[in-house]
């Protein structure tokens, strides 16, 4: 009995949605090994032998001789030449029989299971790596929420209509203020199971928000916020305007990063999805964690916290925070952890020393 019959019996042991045949078109297997298999390949120049193919993409359970013994193996090609060296990936089975346990491995999990059990699975996997990997963060942040909430109890007695300007901030701010705990949250959940890029959009919305209040408390016109932030045809002034006034260079190079993930700019969406692999930076695996894209979100959010304590307290200037010690001492703790993190990146990382510059103008009000 050749592999293709013994696949065939495989077959009869799985139910009618098994996803896998023995009827495939052989010029497309040709065409995906030839044009797939480059030179520095560990299967170039292999005589192929395919066996199976799977019916939903180009994952071929095939065998080659070696050393007149059959080595069995499973390729994931991608249906177009990859510049990613070892590409496309396969796995080596001594046994048939261990290709096919695999197959069937894969086929239950991944399409006989529910997907949505994976994906509540991967998650929380995904949040406890989180919180271990970066435990001084998930120390502090309780405090951190708790401190943000409690702001806006403590913002004491607007201004008098003889002045109008930073009465209509006050007011415009109060919705920006009231939002801003929640918008830190879901970055933060956003970030602690992996999807990266979606924090991203959600964290350039803050950014642009802090940054047009900020300039507009700085030139003392409520009038021409307001017509801002109801997109009035008056008013004629743009982000990048804002945004050079302020921090010089920001928009061409932070915002314009964070404006690639709201935009949907594909390479940088699956760079951020794809988080296991310096080689292939596209390939993903829903279990594991970035650090590296966690850190990206990290250091452009936790700035802006801090500027949201010095903006709070000049646009609130009748605000009553001195009459609590403990949210005078929180504010304390939290502004220190991230001058810290802040001035430690600095000292360590040459090339993040320009972006840090550029937070210190943007969340200072001196």
């Amino acid at each position: 009995m050749d592999y293709k019959e013994l696949f065939l019996e495989f077959m009869k042991t799985m139910d009618s949605e098994f996803n896998w045949t023995i009827d495939f078109d052989k010029e497309l297997i040709k065409r995906l090994i030839v044009e797939e298999l480059g030179e520095e390949h560990e299967l170039y120049n292999k005589n192929i032998i395919p066996i199976a193919l799977c019916k939903n993409k180009y994952d071929l359970l095939a065998y080659y001789k070696e050393n007149d013994v059959d080595v069995f193996i499973t390729i994931h090609f991608r249906g177009y030449k990859s510049n990613v060296e070892n590409t496309p990936y396969f796995e080596k089975y001594i046994q048939f029989g261990d290709a096919l346990n695999q197959i069937r491995i894969v086929y239950e999990k991944l399409y006989k299971n529910s997907r949505y059990d994976m994906l509540i699975e991967s998650e929380q996997t995904k949040q406890i790596k989180s919180h271990q990997t970066l435990k001084g963060l998930y120390n502090i942040m309780p405090i951190i929420y708790d401190t943000l909430f409690k702001m806006n109890e403590f913002r004491g007695q607007v201004v008098g209509t003889d002045e109008q300007d930073l009465l209509t901030i006050q007011d415009l701010f109060q919705f920006f203020s009231y939002e801003f705990p929640y918008k830190i949250r879901s970055i933060f959940l956003l970030t602690e199971i992996g999807n990266y890029g979606d924090a991203a959009i959600l964290l350039r919305s803050l950014i642009e928000t802090f940054f047009y209040y900020k300039y507009f408390l700085i030139k003392k016109d409520g009038k021409k916020l307001s017509e801002y932030v109801m997109q009035d045809k008056k008013s004629t002034i743009r982000i990048k305007d804002i945004m050079e006034y302020i921090a010089p260079t920001y928009y061409d190079t932070v915002y314009d990063n964070l404006c690639k993930f709201t935009h949907g700019d594909p390479f940088i969406t699956g760079v951020f999805r794809g988080n296991v692999s310096k080689k292939d930076v596209l390939l993903h695996n829903m279990y594991n964690i970035n650090i590296g894209w966690f850190s990206y979100i990290l250091n452009n959010c936790l700035p802006i916290i801090k500027g949201y304590f010095n903006m709070f307290g000049k646009i609130y200037r009748n605000n009553t925070i001195n009459t609590s010690k403990q949210l005078m001492n929180n504010i304390s703790i939290i502004e220190e952890f991230i001058d810290r993190d802040m001035n430690s990146r600095f000292n360590q990382y040459e090339k993040q020393r320009p972006t840090i510059e550029l937070y210190k103008k943007i969340i200072s009000f001196e």
